[in-house]
């Protein structure tokens, strides 16, 4: 019943799109940071709904939740929250949900960050997993509508797997190395490129690489359209768990 009712309100809101982005190593805030250029505080709610009957059941629900804040040129907070459950032929084939929060205080071409983070995620095998770390911002180039940036961090990783027969709980270190682009076009659509790599701090061998590519199109005062591509790639999953993971999505935004 639940399902049906959540699939009643977001229908007549939105129909036939596919889900937002999903748990990753670290959430990409980047889009965030271009958008609170021209707008703070920012909040914007996403939400997804896809349901197919016939030949081939399925059922999608998605939905999350955005807000960034610069309450002066020195600080500035983003908060992330976001869940996503389908079903094909009667069987789950995607559940999982992340929250993530972003501090920054800024200097003039640094960027101090402190970030924490909480997901999971059912069909790669990640009952819990949590992080806290903190690392450097650097402005590159920053003129009229184009920016550069890249990062160096650190993060502390708890994971609790779910049916990993090797190792049930992990607890280590990652380095968090990361490159940035963000162009805004005259239309105010925004397209935004991010690179992320993240070996194990005492096994480089074991490492994590991301690469998000974004575009958001505003369609009216409160509303836009993204187009959105990752590639997630772990080069030591858990067993049974492909190493490489491509994702197209494309989703509606309400933002005030």
């Amino acid at each position: 019943m639940f399902k049906k009712t959540l699939f009643a309100l977001m229908a007549c809101t939105i129909c036939g799109l596919p889900i937002v982005p999903e748990a990753k190593a670290i959430v990409n805030t980047e889009i965030i940071q271009a958008k609170l250029k021209d707008k703070t505080p920012f909040y914007e709610l996403t939400v997804s709904a896809e349901k197919k009957q016939g030949n081939t059941d399925v059922e999608k629900y998605s939905g999350g939740f955005s807000f960034g804040s610069q309450p002066s040129k020195k600080h500035q907070h983003i908060f992330m929250i976001n869940t996503t459950y389908g079903e094909s032929q009667g069987v789950t084939d995607v559940n999982n949900s992340f929250a993530h929060y972003r501090y920054q205080y800024k200097f003039d071409s640094i960027d101090w960050e402190l970030f924490t983070q909480f997901e999971q995620d059912e069909f790669t095998q990640i009952k819990l997993r949590a992080l806290l770390g903190t690392g450097l911002r650097i402005k590159l180039y920053d003129k009229d509508n184009l920016s550069f940036h890249n990062g160096y961090g650190i993060f502390y990783e708890h994971t609790d797997y779910s049916k990993s027969s090797v190792q049930s709980t992990e607890n280590f270190g990652r380095a968090n190395i990361y490159l940035s682009m963000n162009y805004t076009f005259d239309t105010k659509s925004i397209f935004s490129l991010t690179g992320y790599f993240q070996p194990k701090v005492d096994e480089m061998d074991d490492y994590h690489t991301l690469i998000d590519a974004s575009l958001s199109m505003p369609i009216n005062t409160w509303s836009s359209l993204s187009l959105v591509y990752q590639l997630e790639h772990d080069n030591m999953p858990p067993e049974r768990v492909k190493k490489s993971d491509h994702k197209y999505l494309t989703q509606l935004n309400f933002n005030w």
